[in-house]
């Protein structure tokens, strides 16, 4: 008979907050000679995984819950023999970067995208394209409407990367057909194109769309798409977009893909439409993927919900880019949907600005209900009670799914 009995430690259970997960981790690092500081910073380090971050600021941890460490306490988690510095060649479990706790994967991660972006970006040989191609890109229109459709497809030739970011009703899959017809246009061929999409349903969705586009653009009544762009128009894949995952192939057996840096995609042009869904792994795996000639288009919103898994990637690209000076994004900002007066009220959320917000609510009437929240615990009760609220219309419930019989009794 064995001797061993299992024990749980009291501290792991300290805490309320955390997760079967990050219980285990907190007795994982105490099993391998970790202080109880250490393994309480790993078990909150996890938690904040869980809710999307990369990693943990230990002066200041209040999103997740943690008390904010001194600055001899932080120095005593970098002392620890489990935590690195994200330098080296050192194995360890944990890297704090500053005052930053990482799990070791996220700082490999955010270390390779950056490098990875920096040296894509590094590749680009921008240069401007003829505007009369441009003119019958866009049918001759040249209003305000559709004047930062017309710099996305000016701006894209020679890119390596390129983002493309707005909120819905602005055109950007529109504006991804007709960037593709541009870069096919100053190639003098026609291009390898492969396009995708985080889930099933958006991979759809962009396919539909870009079907919809060329057709409109065949049968424009003002000014149809010239003859000699008909062969790139007829290149742009639109029977059915993969999703990333099938793009770069993943294989289960060993949570992988079979694209990446040993064998690339064969693809002059990539293009991910809703991006802000891609987590941080995929991101890396992706620009790994994509040969360093290629042309990398990111598509969406960057001012929607994050990937459910770890990273804000393309929130963040967008913030960098444009603190940069906006080379290789264009934010298109005219919505062509009924609901465009609430623009306002969304650059106001965006820049944080309590004045614009006021005047664009105002202006938007009873489409804009607000109310003074002071911290995320109050935000996160008040969208449980609307939550329940929606849950609770009899008219939603259709769409809802339905639950699963019981199963019969055995016997």
């Amino acid at each position: 008979m064995s001797g061993y009995a299992f024990r749980r430690d009291p501290a792991e259970l300290a805490v309320d907050a955390w997760r079967p997960l990050d219980r285990a981790l907190h007795r994982w690092v105490r099993a391998h000679g970790g202080s109880e500081r250490l393994a309480t910073v790993a078990a909150w380090a996890s938690l904040a995984d869980g809710n999307g971050d990369t990693a943990l600021a230990l002066d200041d941890a209040s999103r997740h819950g943690m008390p904010a460490l001194t600055a001899v306490e932080i120095g005593q988690v970098r002392d620890e023999r489990m935590v690195g510095d994200g330098s080296g060649d050192a194995a360890t479990p944990f890297v704090l970067d500053g005052v930053n706790f990482y799990l070791a994967r996220n700082h490999r991660d955010e270390c390779a995208v950056a490098a990875l972006l920096r040296q894509r970006r590094a590749l680009d040989e921008a240069h401007g394209a003829d505007e009369a191609d441009i003119d019958a890109l866009f049918h001759g229109e040249r209003g305000v409407a559709v004047e930062l459709q017309r710099q996305a497809v000016r701006d894209v030739i020679g890119r390596r990367l390129f983002v493309l970011t707005g909120g819905p009703g602005t055109g950007k899959t529109t504006t991804v057909l007709r960037m593709l017809l541009m870069l096919q246009r100053e190639a003098g061929r026609t291009l390898r194109i492969e396009v995708a999409a985080p889930t099933g349903k958006a991979a759809q969705r962009l396919a539909q769309s870009l079907r919809h586009g060329k057709d409109r653009m065949r049968s424009d009544p003002h000014a149809p798409l010239p003859p000699a762009w008909q062969p790139l128009l007829d290149a742009i894949p639109d029977a059915g977009a993969l999703t990333l995952h099938r793009l770069l192939g993943y294989q289960p057996w060993r949570n992988g893909f079979r694209r990446g840096p040993r064998e690339r995609l064969v693809a002059d042009v990539v293009v991910v439409d809703e991006s802000s869904m891609v987590d941080l792994a995929m991101l890396r795996t992706l620009l790994e993927a994509v040969d360093a000639g290629a042309t990398l288009i990111l598509v969406g919103d960057a001012d929607q919900l994050t990937s459910v898994a770890t990273g804000s990637v393309l929130m963040d690209l967008v913030a960098a880019l444009e603190s940069a000076g906006s080379a290789g994004i264009v934010r298109l900002r005219h919505s062509f949907r009924a609901e465009r007066q609430l623009v306002a009220v969304n650059e106001a959320v965006r820049a944080g600005d309590a004045g614009a917000f006021a005047a664009a609510s105002a202006a938007a009437g009873g489409k804009v209900v607000h109310e003074r929240l002071d911290d995320v615990v109050q935000l996160a009760a008040r969208l449980d009670r609307w939550a329940a609220r929606l849950a609770s219309l009899e008219h939603l419930r259709p769409l809802l799914p339905m639950p699963a019989p019981p199963s019969a009794p055995d016997g």
